[in-house]
């Protein structure tokens, strides 16, 4: 299953890309977030930011996670450890977290495109540097 995704303008940001609001309507309401954007959240009931530290605080119910490329690994085991999640993450079948996520997942979905994640303000910014694929838990 594919789901195609846009394409948008570069910026350089580090680890603050935030998922476009049209993604998270599509695969419905979640409870939790524990890496959310600083303002503005759209994810989730609960939304944790880097501030509060997610990895750290209790993942209640379905759970979104987009978590922060740059040590996604902490993030990859927690979420398989709490087995009630979808994460979006760049398809990077070659690592160590991504073997742990495809052991433990019950569904993948590789997204047609690169997505166009959105800055602070949901208005499109710079294309993904990679494909993403959704983990189903």
């Amino acid at each position: 299953m594919g789901i195609d995704v846009n394409k948008g303008k570069s910026t350089g940001r580090g680890d603050e890309w935030y998922t476009p609001a049209w993604l998270i309507e599509a695969l419905g309401e979640f409870d939790t977030d524990p890496a959310a954007p600083v303002q503005n959240h759209w994810t989730a009931k609960t939304c944790y930011t880097k501030r509060e530290n997610g990895l750290r605080l209790p993942w209640n119910g379905r759970t979104f996670l987009n978590p922060p490329y740059s040590k996604i690994d902490p993030w990859i085991y927690r979420l398989t450890a709490h087995r009630n999640a979808i994460a979006l993450v760049f398809a990077r079948m070659d690592t160590q977290w991504m073997d742990q996520a495809l052991c433990f997942a019950d569904g993948v979905c590789f997204l047609t495109g690169r997505i166009s994640f959105v800055d602070i303000n949901g208005k499109g910014s710079k294309s993904a540097n990679a494909p993403s694929i959704l983990l189903a838990y």
